[in-house]
């Protein structure tokens, strides 16, 4: 069963060197809901879609995710990972301390445009979907930015993290690192140790982010519980991660994320994924 484990220590180590992968994240799908496409007040289009993002998300968890969007309106660049001159990679999220609601911009061919731009989208789809739907409904947002190629949305989250002890992590940076560094890519691949057939990603692999004025360090780590081999997506790992940075890591608190990852056909043992901090 494919293990993450978030180690933080103090101290200068060598670190164990990864790839960057090219993130894709899995592409926005037209809604399948009942409710109509509802268009905004903007040049962005608002469909409310429960089917698609989940219903009875909570308002004051979407109100609370929706306040870490920062709302500078400096001109930015939206790519994916790995792309030079990018501002803000994608996909990247933002979620409630209670980790149910997540709000999550992605990019189609490359984009410009602001925090403010995300704003404004997600309050209309607060407006849309939450205040005049019973039950409240995910959604999406498109045509979002100077070239409309950025869309949003915000959908249910079911986390699985449990906080640990107190870790003095420095501020938000020093995850934020960690996160702009792993893979998001949605497609499933095959994690485990050398010498097992069909392994794409080798295990353990670590992801490291340094403070230099702490001196210390946040470690990432992506391991296996039990088995040898798993499948899983990078994508999942990351946007457990991402729970956790927002339950745990803004409360000054390590954490664990579990049951996430696929048994591999050749797998005997049942396990899940657990990212800790």
């Amino acid at each position: 069963m494919l293990l993450a484990a978030w180690i933080f220590s103090v101290g200068a180590t060598s670190l164990s060197p990864f790839i960057l992968y090219p993130s894709h994240p899995p592409a926005v799908p037209d809604p399948v809901s009942s409710s109509a496409t509802l268009n905004s007040t903007g040049n962005f289009q608002v469909d409310c879609a429960g089917d698609v993002y989940g219903k009875g998300l909570t308002p004051d968890s979407c109100a609370e995710a929706l306040e870490r969007i920062p709302t500078s309106d400096n001109p930015l660049k939206f790519g994916l990972r790995g792309r030079q001159g990018v501002d803000v990679v994608t996909p990247w999220r933002w979620i409630s301390s209670d980790g149910t609601c997540a709000i999550e911009v992605a990019e189609t061919s490359g984009a410009q445009g602001n925090y403010l731009d995300l704003v404004t989208a997600a309050h209309e789809m607060t407006d849309l979907c939450m205040d005049f739907m019973d039950p409240t409904e995910g959604s999406v947002a498109r045509n979002i930015g100077v070239d409309g190629n950025l869309s949003l949305t915000m959908r249910v989250y079911k986390p699985t993290v449990s906080c640990r002890r107190s870790i003095n992590l420095g501020g938000s940076s020093f995850i934020n690192e960690i996160l702009r560094k792993m893979p998001a890519v949605s497609t499933r691949t095959v994690f485990g140790r050398r010498g097992v057939p069909g392994v794409r990603v080798l295990l353990p692999l670590t992801f490291t982010s340094i403070h230099q004025y702490l001196s210390s360090r946040l470690v990432a780590t992506v391991d296996l519980t039990s088995a040898n081999v798993e499948t899983a997506s990078w994508y999942d790992i990351w946007a457990a991660t991402v729970a956790i940075s927002g339950m745990c890591v803004n409360k000054g608190k390590g954490g664990s994320s579990s049951f996430l990852g696929k048994k591999h056909i050749d797998c005997k043992h049942n396990g899940w994924l657990i990212p800790e901090i």
